[in-house]
């Protein structure tokens, strides 16, 4: 799938859910943006990387959702705790994942503005989740549910501030913890007034009680839907 041609062409609140292979890219390139924005629930200063097109704006825009596993490397995020300004760490802009760098880069290479929130470390967790880790308790206080959708908002209201943003264009986009957590938002939008996120792709939600805040939030849309693999 051309995803540029789908965010173009999506309706308002559209949801895809999709479970696609790894995507390449080649190209090297410095680092992303280190931002610095506030979560929606208004006591969490998060973290975010910001991968910008060279062309002039305003852009439409992507926030990227990552999964349980969190935003950086394996190769390095083990001993990381606490990401926030003015204090280092090995968990940085420089030590992203693979798939959500390769992410970023195509975004901006399409013209898109790309924003990967981190929602682990900014609350002393940014060495992420593994397997088989869905019911541990370390977990509630970054859960799909409750508090990840609220940072998306608030990355949402980051990117809407910024005036090379176009701020009805958008977009959302997860994986994994990251994809139910962008059905949720979803579903807490579809009540709202318009000004929201235009469009989300979801790649491999979670769809159980677990996971989203209610059991039609995969299905309420003012779009198209097209579920996930399970």
């Amino acid at each position: 799938m051309r995803w540029r041609g789908f965010f173009d062409s999506a309706g308002a609140a559209t949801i895809v859910g999709a479970c696609v292979g790894s995507l390449v890219v080649t190209d090297a390139r410095a680092e992303p943006e280190t931002v610095y924005f506030a979560s929606a629930d208004g006591q969490t200063q998060l973290v975010g990387y910001l991968f910008a097109p060279q062309s002039a704006g305003p852009h439409p825009a992507v926030v990227m959702l990552h999964g349980r596993a969190g935003p950086y490397s394996s190769n390095v995020n083990e001993a990381c705790t606490l990401v926030a300004r003015n204090n280092g760490s090995p968990c940085n802009a420089s030590s992203l994942s693979k798939r959500h760098a390769a992410w970023g880069i195509y975004w901006a290479d399409h013209g898109y503005l790309a924003l990967l929130p981190d929602s682990f470390g900014p609350r002393s967790k940014a060495h992420g989740f593994g397997r088989f880790t869905h019911d541990d308790p370390d977990r509630d206080d970054v859960n799909e549910r409750t508090v990840r959708p609220l940072d998306a908002e608030g990355a949402l209201k980051y990117l809407q501030s910024r005036k090379d943003v176009a701020s009805g264009r958008i977009f959302l986009q997860g994986w994994s913890n990251g994809a139910s957590t962008a059905l949720n938002v979803m579903y807490r939008q579809a009540s709202l007034p318009s000004g929201g996120f235009r469009t989300a792709v979801a790649f491999y939600p979670g769809c159980g009680p677990r996971a989203l805040i209610a059991q039609d939030a995969d299905r309420i849309v003012a779009g198209d839907v097209l579920d996930g693999d399970r």
